[in-house]
């Protein structure tokens, strides 16, 4: 049997109604893929997904095992233990901190209130000095501010004298 000339690429002339059956035949033979090649490409993928899948269970297997040999899941009670000794050692670290600031602060404090007593009007009357006013309530600095024979009033660290003035001094 001869097969169909071609005259050109889209058109095939027959002879005769088996030729065109032939042409029909290899036409569908070129336009089907061969079931065994299928089959064993379908065969193939599923190897391949089957490897791909095993290596990823046994990647998580793998996690899971090394997760499992940490202290923190195999000793549960280490891992609170240690956060409580670090817990520990802040709160004593804090604790010094706290009693450091006070110790300074407390220094300061001292220091300030021994100035502010030795400014004081108060500490001034314990170290022997005393305040003179007029009986309308003024106050005396300087000695040609009274007259002799008049009264004054004392202010002393403890109590107050009511005096009068017998002599001055300029």
């Amino acid at each position: 049997m001869s097969l169909p000339q071609a005259t050109s690429p889209t058109t095939v002339e027959t002879s005769s109604p088996e030729s065109a059956l032939v042409i029909a035949s290899a036409a569908a033979e070129l336009a089907v893929p061969d079931q065994t090649a299928m089959e064993r490409h379908i065969v193939s993928m599923a190897d391949r997904l089957k490897q791909a899948m095993s290596r990823g269970i046994q990647s998580k297997r793998r996690d899971i095992l090394n997760l499992l040999r940490t202290k923190a899941l195999r000793f549960p009670k280490y891992g609170l233990d240690l956060r409580r000794q670090e817990l520990d050692l802040i709160s004593e670290r804090m604790s010094r901190r706290i009693r450091q600031d006070l110790l300074i602060k407390r220094e300061r404090y001292c220091k300030t209130l021994g100035k502010l007593d030795t400014l004081s009007p108060l500490a001034t009357f314990k170290r022997g000095y005393s305040l003179a006013q007029k009986p309308d309530g003024s106050f005396i600095r300087r000695s040609d501010q009274v007259e002799i024979g008049e009264r004054l009033r004392l202010t002393l660290a403890v109590g107050k004298i009511d005096c009068q003035v017998l002599d001055k001094e300029v």
